[in-house]
C-alpha cells in the first residue's frame, strides 16, 4: 500500500517521511518497481532494521491509510484479485520456482542472487509442463488460486447450511 502512496502521491510526501520509508524498504525506483499485482519487486528491497525504524514506518503507514483509506483499499484489492477471479492467470511470474533466491553475506548483503536447483533441460521441461495446464480448458484451473478460494469458499457455505459449525473450524488457517 505505501508504494501505491509513494507511487501516485510521492509529492506530498515530507523529507522525513521518505526517509522513514527508506529506512525499511529501498524509495529510491519505488514508482519504477511498483507493480499493482505483484508485491515481490517492492518487498526484495527491504532493508535490515532496527524495531524502531519499523515503527516509525507503521505509524506513517497508518497516518496515510487514514489520509487516503480508498488508495489502500484499491492496492489490496489489485493484490489479491486473483485469489477470487477463476478466470485470470498472472503470468508475470514463473508458475513453479525453479531456483532458490539467496542473498550474499557480509559487504553484499542487499544483492540477491538466484542458484538453479535443477539442470537446465529439467527445468524446460518442468516449465512447459505446468505452462501446459493453462492452455488446456478446465485444467488451467488447477493452476489457479482463485478455484480453491471458490471450493473454500462453497464448502463453508455447505457446512452453515448444515449447521456443522465444529466442521468450520479448519477452515480459518487458509481464509
Amino acid at each position: 500500500q505505501i508504494a501505491r502512496y509513494v507511487t501516485f502521491h510521492e509529492d506530498e510526501l515530507t523529507t522525513e517521511e521518505r526517509n522513514i520509508i527508506d529506512r525499511v524498504v529501498k524509495y529510491d525506483g519505488i514508482p519504477e518497481r511498483y507493480n499493482p499485482e505483484i508485491s515481490d519487486y517492492i518487498k526484495n528491497h527491504y532493508r535490515s532494521t532496527s524495531e524502531e525504524e519499523w515503527e516509525k514506518f507503521w505509524d506513517l503507514w497508518f497516518e496515510k491509510l487514514k489520509e487516503r483509506p480508498s488508495l489502500y483499499i484499491t492496492a489490496t484489492m489489485n493484490h489479491i484479485f486473483g485469489y477470487i477471479d477463476p478466470f485470470y492467470f498472472n503470468n508475470q511470474m514463473q508458475v513453479y520456482q525453479l531456483y532458490n533466491k539467496e542473498s550474499l553475506s557480509g559487504a553484499d548483503s542487499e544483492i540477491i542472487y538466484s542458484r538453479y536447483v535443477f539442470d537446465e533441460n529439467i527445468r524446460s521441461v518442468s516449465s512447459a509442463m505446468a505452462y501446459l495446464w493453462q492452455d488446456i480448458p478446465l485444467l488451467s484451473f488447477v493452476v489457479n488460486p482463485a478455484l480453491y478460494t471458490w471450493i473454500g469458499i462453497i464448502s463453508i457455505g455447505a457446512l452453515i447450511r448444515k449447521r456443522k459449525w465444529k466442521n468450520i473450524i479448519p477452515f480459518i488457517i487458509p481464509f
